[in-house]
């Protein structure tokens, strides 16, 4: 409407000056007055114009802004959820994964000892008080009842023993299971380690079967072999490998 306006001013102050006279001067003076006003209103509307672009230029740039932020914490929210939970799985695992290793060495230096009763130091009445006590069924429990007491501790030994190896084999199965379930939360020297360590203390468990089902044979070799320096020496480098991730971990945790 501004701009039709001024062109009307603009047409009429071209006809007087066409007529000449008092009428120039006359649209002069009508020319000063409007015009002045309509480009003031002219300049003033691309003002605003190119403020209020220049604001919604800006308002567009904060938003972009403002995703790209978002998105960048939620990228580093998710990265450290991720971490702490590698953290948290990696502890457990370790933690987990040293103690069922401790169990089977203990098993493996404890496998060259006997535990039985001396049956041929009770009278018949402790003998019955004792048997009462076993898990041994009616049917076993007749059969030692049957034994001379030498034969009733030779018996008794080798039950026991049979039980501790099924302990045992149990023990370092569970402890192959859980490697390689879990190997993969682990760093592979470390999981090395504890492969290369199970093996040596599996030969003493699978020695230890050799000798019951061979009485009389004493071979304690692979038993031997858990006091050779290079099996220490790898047990205390993955203790130490052990310690330093779980407290690296804690510290990672904590600051």
């Amino acid at each position: 409407m501004l701009m039709n306006y001024g062109d009307l001013v603009a047409s009429v102050f071209g006809k007087l000056l066409l007529a000449g006279g008092g009428g120039a001067v006359f649209s002069i003076a009508i020319l000063r007055a409007f015009g002045s006003k309509w480009l003031d209103a002219y300049f003033a509307r691309k003002a605003a114009a190119l403020k209020s672009e220049q604001e919604r230029g800006l308002a567009d740039l904060k938003a972009a802004q403002d995703r790209g932020l978002r998105q960048l914490q939620s990228y580093l929210d998710r990265d450290s959820h991720r971490a702490k939970m590698l953290f948290d799985r990696e502890f457990d695992v370790l933690a987990e994964a040293w103690l069922r290793l401790s169990r089977c060495y203990d098993f493996a230096v404890g496998s060259w000892f006997d535990e039985y009763t001396q049956f041929e130091n009770l009278t018949e009445d402790e003998f019955e008080v004792l048997l009462a006590t076993t898990d041994l069924n009616e049917h076993e429990r007749d059969e030692m009842r049957a034994l001379e007491p030498a034969e009733r501790t030779e018996k008794e030994r080798r039950r026991r023993n049979w039980a501790r190896l099924h302990v045992y084999i149990e023990a370092r199965r569970e402890l192959s299971t859980y490697l390689k379930a879990n190997g993969i939360f682990m760093r592979s020297d470390i999981l090395a380690l504890f492969n290369q360590l199970q093996e040596p203390i599996a030969a003493v468990f699978a020695e230890f079967e050799t000798r019951l089902r061979l009485p009389g044979l004493e071979n304690f070799k692979a038993l031997q072999e858990l006091d050779r320096e290079d099996f220490t020496k790898a047990k205390n480098g993955l203790q130490a490998l052990i310690h330093e991730r779980l407290w690296s971990s804690a510290r990672a945790e904590f600051g």
